[in-house]
């Protein structure tokens, strides 16, 4: 994931390492590492809000938001995804919400300060992989396995 200022990146690995680059620096020197909780392993999808104070990210079952400033380091919120492996996540432009897409091809919005699932859409078609916000955040778009958007 870019920060939309392009000064930070981020990456995920397999073993729920997630670190965090200097865009300027990038991979001679980390910013930040960060670990998922270790039954979590495997970080799939990364997103950095607009003001890049909060980086979302999803490993197995699990949405993780990581709320802060690189200054001041990260603070970790999970959510436990009650059904399948979550497969991809999108911070909106308020920043208020998270959404995410799992396996069961469900669309989820999620509050970002107390993680509170707010609503569950089911789509039905092909499980979605990718989430992205309208940069007013009026409207949310997916795609799926099968390329449709």
């Amino acid at each position: 994931a870019a920060s939309p200022d392009g000064r930070y990146f981020a990456t995920g690995a397999d073993d729920g390492a997630v670190i965090v680059w200097s865009g300027k620096t990038a991979p001679e020197r980390t910013l930040v590492e960060m670990q998922c909780p270790a039954e979590s392993r495997g970080v799939r999808s990364l997103h950095f809000s607009d003001n890049g104070e909060l980086l979302a990210g999803v490993c197995n079952l699990k949405l993780l938001i990581w709320r802060g400033r690189l200054a001041d380091g990260f603070s970790l919120h999970v959510v436990l995804h009650r059904r399948t492996k979550v497969t991809a996540a999108c911070i909106s432009p308020c920043e208020r919400y998270v959404v995410t897409a799992s396996q069961d091809c469900t669309i989820w919005l999620w509050s970002t300060r107390d993680g509170e699932c707010l609503w569950i859409f089911r789509d039905g078609h092909s499980p979605t992989t990718h989430l992205l916000f309208s940069p007013d955040g009026r409207f949310l778009a997916s795609g799926d396995k099968k390329g449709i958007v």
